[in-house]
């Protein structure tokens, strides 16, 4: 378990960091059927009705970058909204979407009970799929396809994934956006000096703003934990395998480097670490890291 090898400064918490689940931030605010409602009328461009049909169907055995940062709902019965933020870009995002809408079409038909060999028509909702970008890059693009993107276009598959950067007014994806803007700003101040003093700053600059305001007075304690353990876990997450990548290095010239770089991938694919770290250190390409984690799956290592 993570927990038992975590320093005993982040265990003192009492914050629970499970291999599996490590809540983000976007996770605790669209678990609120309110907030959900409020992201599909930002998304659609329309006032939803009084008592909108939402399903959500978040798919929880999904983790992307060490933690949920995913939201899936049906909207109505006739709308399946796919919602990613992500800080940190990659062109393979779309890959990731194709993916998970294909999982989540999965989890649909089973809560219903469809057979995909039914002999009629099987009625699925219209994707919508969209990515959140809170990072610092200046991307100059709308949307991704996965056509365009793997086979310049000449795909008999194609799915598209809308970018946005930032809401409309004072949105709730505006007020999301701005969040993760406040946060860094207040990382960047602060540095090495991150802690629950920065963290609460950073809640008193969202309430001044007005952002997440009724979210955050709700859940200050818990947004403040989720915070201050953040960094301290990217920090020691970078601390340890940087070290076990060196000497992976060592054993590769011995071993051969491509032993070298499954068996670092391993051993982080077994802590769980999230798949830039795996990509970064092991210097493999995602699917064959994807497919060292099946090896081990089958083996039932993980």
């Amino acid at each position: 378990m993570i927990e038992e090898q975590i320093p005993r400064k982040i265990a003192e918490t009492g914050l629970k960091m499970k291999r599996k689940v490590k809540d983000s931030v976007f996770t605790k605010l669209f678990a609120e059927q309110g907030y959900v409602v409020e992201l599909y009328e930002a998304l659609s461009g329309k006032s939803a009705k009084k008592n909108p049909e939402i399903e959500v169907i978040t798919l929880e055995t999904v983790l992307m970058n060490g933690y949920y940062n995913d939201l899936g709902f049906v909207a109505d019965g006739r709308f399946m909204y796919l919602v990613e933020a992500q800080s940190d870009w990659s062109p393979n995002i779309v890959l990731r979407v194709l993916f998970y809408y294909v999982r989540t079409c999965e989890e649909y038909l089973s809560r219903r009970k469809i057979s995909v060999h039914e002999s009629k028509v099987i009625h699925l909702p219209k994707p919508e799929l969209y990515i959140i970008y809170t990072g610092s890059e200046h991307l100059g693009i709308e949307q991704l396809s996965f056509a365009e993107t793997y086979f310049s276009g000449n795909s008999p598959i194609d799915l598209r994934v809308k970018i946005i950067r930032d809401g409309c007014g004072n949105d709730i994806i505006h007020q999301y956006v701005r969040f993760t803007q406040i946060c860094a700003e207040v990382r960047q101040e602060y540095g090495a000096s991150w802690g629950g003093n920065q963290a609460k700053e950073i809640i008193q600059r969202c309430k001044q703003e007005n952002i997440l305001v009724r979210f955050l007075e709700q859940r200050e304690k818990e947004v403040i934990g989720m915070m201050t353990t953040d960094v301290e876990y990217v920090n020691w997450m970078n601390s340890k395998w940087k070290e076990n990548y060196q000497q992976g290095m060592e054993q590769g010239r011995e071993q051969g480097i491509q032993l070298k770089q499954e068996r670092v991938a391993k051993e982080m694919l077994a802590d769980h670490m999230p798949m830039d770290l795996i990509m970064k250190y092991s210097e493999l390409s995602e699917e064959r890291i994807l497919e060292l984690k099946k090896d081990l799956e089958q083996a039932g290592e993980l």
